[in-house]
């Protein structure tokens, strides 16, 4: 009598032995998810009883007490507990399944009325880092902001290197910073936001109030290589020096080293040097008198100037090499490789936090009760101000101008820009919906079109739950999550599909698909979960928002899509002519399909 000796691999066993004979028929194999399930035919050495009731952990179990088979029967046994609840479940839902229906609908449309409390965190400083109560805490980047305009051609060609474009980019800063919002029943200007380099304190207090409104506003720009950089410093108001040094004395005209110097002379009581040495350090020597001008027919070209009443043109390369130096030397230098191809102008402005500390304790905010909320919206009003402003004077420039594009940057713009787009848009995520639900039709049948609804919808009701449990959305929240989780979930509903469709009874069908349903929930779960410890509050609140998901999607494959296989079953009984079509795609019969006689 011939006999063939095979191996059979089951899920937590590490081999099973078996010996088929001319007298006992060859034992078909079916691998459902990581298990081998056995025929109803005998297996040799093992019960007839066990071989055609159980599944393939069972075998396992009974060849395992044999001695037939090496493997964990701990795992063996919680596999098949799983499954034995499982198949429980299963007859449930098969009995209830339209109560078990009605019920889900009614959870998921619950658990989504929280997208009405949904928050967006639209703060770009918020999604990297921390909120901070006390500004010590916060990096030194976090304390300032900026708000910056740059210059481009629109002919690639176009050369930026020329008097007429940087005038042209003069002229439009000029404007944009003199912009003002009036909130709180207070006018706001730029002095009140921007960052100036600090003065010592004098025993003099006229010689600290006039250094006090000569000091500007720190702006970073290739203007400073030139004399016409001195028009963005002001000071909005001409400063009066006393001893008839002078009445209309701005950055345009002032000579620092002269001015201290003429001072001195009618001035003997007060100590010169602190105030000297404060300009040496700083490097401030003779402002912008010996820069050259860019329209050397300016009426207030001073006649220091390199170029003063000159024809010749001027090099703006050459004045460009090396970078740019602003009124203190020493500390404001402006680098030759910010302008490779543009013309860029940074307005250094004080962040929230800074703002509010400034004007902690002063007059002008005693009335409105000052706090970082309110600096954070004036804050934000004034720099959206200015770039509505850059943007008007762009679309109303002259004919001569038309060869420019000015755009504007800030990090109310970033995150205006945010707020934006994190908002989804019912349409688009309606069309992705439709696509996929044509897919699943197209491919399999459809249940599958129907069973891409039910997870929309789970995703919906997880992003509810989301919101009330006080986890923000963001861009990552509207954009990504939905379509990551949902294709991550249609794998498992495609797999119930295909078991389903070799004429099982939906508890037979959980009894195998739940296994690797659950076992996948609770691994990407798990992991998700697990990288919630990431500093970072965007990444921490996208996973966490991912797990919440995963467990949804889990237990609609589970609970609510058996139930409509349930109803399905009992509508082809009926014969309704919306459940009659079969599947596009039936599965080819080979020794890999399961007989059960």
């Amino acid at each position: 009598m011939l006999s063939q000796i095979g191996e059979i691999w089951l899920w937590g066993v590490t081999r099973i032995e078996y010996r088929a004979t001319s007298a006992v028929p060859y034992t078909y194999l079916v691998r459902t998810g990581s298990a081998v399930l056995l025929g109803r035919t005998a297996v040799r050495g093992i019960e007839a009883d066990c071989a055609e009731q159980l599944l393939g952990w069972s075998i396992a179990c009974c060849t395992l007490l044999q001695g037939k088979a090496s493997g964990d029967r701990g795992i063996l046994w919680v596999r098949g507990q799983i499954q034995r609840q499982l198949r429980t479940l299963g007859g449930i839902l098969d009995t209830h399944a339209g109560k078990f229906l009605f019920v889900c609908v009614l959870a998921i449309a619950t658990f989504s009325v929280g997208l009405k409390s949904m928050t967006f965190h639209s703060d770009i400083e918020l999604l990297w880092a921390e909120p901070s109560t006390t500004p010590d805490s916060l990096p030194p980047e976090m304390l300032s902001t900026h708000q910056m305009v740059v210059q481009t051609g629109i002919d690639p060609d176009v050369d930026l290197l020329h008097p007429h474009g940087l005038l042209e980019h003069l002229a439009l800063i000029q404007k944009a910073t003199q912009v003002t919002v009036t909130m709180f029943d207070i006018t706001w200007r730029l002095k009140d936001f921007c960052q100036s380099p600090s003065i010592p304190n004098f025993d003099a207090h006229y010689i600290e109030q006039m250094f006090e409104n000569m000091m500007p506003c720190s702006i970073v720009t290739p203007l400073d290589c030139f004399w016409e950089g001195s028009k963005l410093l002001g000071p909005d108001y001409p400063v009066h020096i006393p001893y008839r040094i002078g009445n209309q004395v701005k950055w345009t005209n002032l000579n620092p080293s002269e001015l201290v110097a003429r001072i001195k002379q009618k001035e003997t009581q007060f100590d010169y040097h602190s105030l000297e040495d404060y300009l040496k350090r700083a490097g401030i020597t003779t402002g912008y008198q010996e820069k050259p001008c860019l329209d050397p027919r300016d009426p207030e070209c001073p006649v220091t100037a390199p170029n003063y009443n000159s024809t010749h043109p001027l090099d703006i390369g050459a004045e460009l090499t090396s970078g740019c130096y602003g009124f203190a030397a020493k500390y404001m230098h402006w680098p030759e490789d910010l302008i490779p191809k543009a013309l860029q102008t940074v307005v250094q402005l004080m962040g929230e936090h800074e703002l509010y500390e400034f004007w902690s304790g002063h007059y002008k905010v005693h009335h409105i009760g000052w706090n970082k909320d309110k600096a954070t919206l004036v804050l934000n009003a004034w720099q959206k101000k200015f770039a509505e402003e850059v943007d008007r004077q762009s679309i109303s420039k002259k004919p001569s101008s038309a060869s420019y594009l000015f755009l504007t940057f800030s990090t109310a713009n970033v995150n205006k820009i945010l707020k934006e787009y994190s908002r989804s848009d019912i349409v688009k995520l309606g069309v992705v919906l439709a696509v996929a639900c044509v897919y699943g039709w197209v491919v399999h049948s459809g249940m599958a079109a129907l069973g891409v609804l039910v997870l929309a919808s789970s995703a919906a009701a997880a992003l509810g739950v989301c919101s009330l449990i006080g986890l923000p959305m963001n861009l990552l929240s509207t954009h990504v999550l939905p379509f990551i989780t949902v294709g991550l979930a249609m794998r498992d509903m495609f797999l119930i599909l295909s078991t389903h469709i070799r004429k099982l009874s939906p508890p037979e069908v959980l009894q195998r698909t739940g296994p690797s349903i659950i076992s996948a929930a609770l691994m990407n779960g798990g992991t998700f979960s697990a990288a919630a410890v990431l500093p970072i509050p965007a990444l921490r609140v996208f996973s966490l928002q991912c797990a919440v998901m995963v467990v949804f999607h889990g237990a609609a494959l589970l609970i609510m899509f058996p139930s409509l296989l349930a109803l399905q079953h009992r509508c082809r009984k009926a014969d309704v002519p919306c459940f009659r079509s079969e599947t596009k795609n039936k599965p080819a019969n080979n020794n890999n399909v399961d007989v059960w006689n």
